[in-house]
């Protein structure tokens, strides 16, 4: 049988919803889209690198003839409350590590076409490999490139998680490219609460909230108060997306989670230790950037959200060993006005020099 098809039929036995096929070309159409914001500073250190390497797979693998393109929906219709007290999670980083789960699933379809094509060898990765997911996922048909720069697909939407098979052998025919199908839609472009989507497929990476949420060190206060609500991640332009409204759902029951999962209590973040933080997120996606990121994440929300909880959870944390929960903790006390600056101004007289040029700096 084709190779393309024993592919498809073993993908679809394993539970992968999604797939399309393209050549090993450099996929040049999103190299001016790339470039462009590579110019304008809109690149963060997260997804910083060089073009010509990003968007061609022979420059990494030699022997690449083709590449198969795998989306999995990760969408579940949760309904949680979100208290003043808890902070939020994206969908992106519920459930199991989707980067475990998608190579998983990659190894499982790769063994079946192994028994038929034992000559086969083949590269995979998931989000985090050296080529652009979203730019051979469109090549491959997977979906269309959105306005907001994701992915999206009529069927299920843009909460997919995606995943590249590069493969040693050519493939008897590939998959078309999706035009776009934003239209005159800019919902998510007018969505986004810090103006990170400049306009249609102009994103400015350094002011998106779910970048801010995994950015390390000190945050200024714009910053602060623009992630708002979020502990990690950030779904507004995907909520708002029509073709998310009618999605399909997953299917994979690895990426369901619990309401605690979803929307936790700041004291509970807050009072994480080490072995508590490390049984919390073993296998899971959001715990990468380590525990006191989230922490302080946690510290800001408490003066994003002016409760007297939260007002008591800061008076603990002022007294942290780390600087930077210090620092943010004092920040967050200033948003509660009169009380809040009595109580930075009896602590910060015992910091150091250097904490007192960095609380004046972000402040």
């Amino acid at each position: 049988m084709d190779l393309k098809d024993d592919i498809m039929i073993a993908a679809k036995d394993i539970g992968i919803d999604m797939i399309g096929f393209t050549d090993s070309v450099s996929k040049d159409f999103f190299v001016p889209i790339y470039e462009d914001r590579k110019s304008k500073g809109c690149l963060v250190l997260l997804d910083s690198v060089d073009s010509k390497e990003w968007f061609s797979p022979k420059a990494h693998w030699d022997l690449c003839k083709s590449v198969v393109s795998i989306g999995v929906p990760y969408r579940w219709e949760e309904e949680c409350e979100l208290g003043g007290t808890q902070g939020l999670f994206a969908r992106v980083s519920r459930g199991v590590d989707y980067h475990k789960v998608l190579h998983e699933k990659i190894k499982q379809m790769m063994e079946r076409v192994k028994k038929y094509h034992p000559d086969i060898d083949y590269k995979a990765y998931v989000d985090n490999g050296p080529v652009s997911d979203r730019a051979f996922a469109w090549a491959a048909g997977v979906g269309f490139y959105g306005k907001n720069g994701f992915i999206i697909s009529p069927d299920y939407g843009s909460f997919v998680f995606l995943g590249q098979v590069l493969l040693n052998k050519e493939l008897s025919e590939k998959s078309t490219p999706l035009e776009s199908m934003c239209g005159h839609c800019d919902l998510c472009i007018n969505a986004c609460p810090v103006d990170a989507l400049k306009g249609p497929f102009r994103f400015d990476g350094n002011k998106c909230i779910s970048y801010l949420t995994q950015k390390k060190g000190i945050l200024n206060r714009q910053e602060r108060k623009a992630i708002g609500q979020s502990l990690y991640g950030c779904d507004i332009c995907q909520d708002v997306c029509p073709f998310n409204k009618e999605a399909k759902l997953s299917k994979e029951g690895k990426f369901k989670a619990d309401c605690k999962d979803i929307a936790p209590e700041l004291e509970y973040i807050l009072n994480m230790d080490n072995k508590t933080y490390s049984e919390y997120f073993k296998g899971t996606s959001s715990g990468w950037r380590g525990k006191r990121t989230l922490q302080r994440n946690a510290v800001i929300l408490c003066g994003n959200i002016l409760l007297e909880n939260n007002f008591t959870l800061l008076l603990q944390c002022i007294h942290d060993q780390r600087e930077e929960i210090r620092i943010h903790a004092m920040f967050s006390l200033l948003e509660y006005g009169a009380r809040g600056e009595k109580t930075v101004e009896e602590h910060i007289q015992a910091e150091s020099c250097d904490f007192m040029d960095k609380f004046n700096r972000y402040r």
